[in-house]
């Protein structure tokens, strides 16, 4: 882009933001700047409204920015007031988390935005129980973040080693290609796509038994129908659900006591134990769920 273009777009920008300034108080406004620039952008937008002068002003400092490396820098920050300006408040549907690859650097943005309100969605609550050491909830984060390889968001983002879930996984099913797990979009994980696999059965089983323990403490839930582990004939590989008794397709199950289904195993319970005293100390997931 040629630099009178530049110039020319940047001009139109400031008087963009001069018209949408005019309905607003100098203190909201000032809230909106950017530190590093709030003297120029008061300067550009209150004592320089006459065309000729201001154009002359602008092109002065650009050329200024321009010189340092920040005249770029400075549009994007333009673009940002603008857009502040005409947003007077944003508010968020809900389920920041489970699908993306960063639910923590959406929370980011959205703590830096002035004025954002957020409408807590289901899957944010899953979250957030499991930010309480809630371990059913633990277990669906674990499960949907293999399940879609995120855990970029869990390891890098909340600093959560899943190494004791790793470790579970290739202990416990160590032989099990667990071909029913398959996790999506594997180009880019940093783990095999066959212990990605591993690792979200244990997870699975993890959370399938604990919620189980929550329904059966909870009979006013009345979720009875969702507990199926004592449903499974382990003999001929088969589960009953509703009257209805269907084929499993995956019949490896080490973890599970058919007498006791729903109790975790020692080596479970360990993974658990580790798991669940780093998501209550992550503090960078406490400053994004409160």
């Amino acid at each position: 882009m040629e630099w009178s273009t530049f110039v020319n777009h940047l001009l139109d920008m400031v008087h963009v933001a001069a018209f949408q300034i005019q309905t607003r108080s100098f203190k909201e406004v000032r809230k909106l700047l950017d530190d590093d620039y709030e003297d120029l952008l008061c300067e550009i937008l209150y004592t320089n409204r006459n065309p000729i002068a201001g154009k002359a002003f602008v092109e002065n400092c650009l050329t200024s920015l321009h010189n340092s490396g920040k005249h770029l820098h400075f549009l994007r920050v333009l673009a940002r007031l603008i857009r502040n300006l005409t947003i007077d408040e944003l508010v968020v549907a809900g389920d920041l988390y489970d699908r993306g690859p960063r639910g923590d650097k959406v929370v980011e943005i959205l703590m830096q935005q002035p004025k954002a309100w957020v409408a807590w969605g289901n899957h944010d609550i899953v979250w957030i129980g499991a930010c309480l050491g809630q371990q059913a909830c633990i277990g669906h984060v674990l499960r949907v973040s293999i399940r879609y390889n995120v855990t970029q968001q869990l390891e890098e983002g909340y600093g959560i080693p899943l190494q004791p879930l790793q470790y579970l996984a290739e202990t416990v099913y160590g032989s099990d290609p667990a071909p029913c797990h398959k996790v999506k979009f594997t180009s880019y994980a940093a783990r095999s796509p066959e212990l990605l696999r591993k690792m979200q059965k244990a997870a699975a089983i993890l959370q399938y038994k604990l919620e189980g323990q929550i329904i059966a403490n909870n009979p006013d839930f009345d979720l009875d129908h969702r507990r199926l582990l004592h449903h499974i004939n382990f003999e001929k590989g088969t589960v009953n659900v509703d009257g209805t008794e269907y084929e499993l397709k995956d019949t490896n199950f080490p973890t599970i006591d058919v007498n006791n289904p729903y109790e975790l195993s020692h080596e479970e319970k360990k993974c658990m134990d580790v798991i669940t005293n780093s998501f209550r100390s992550s503090s960078k997931m406490w400053t994004h769920m409160k």
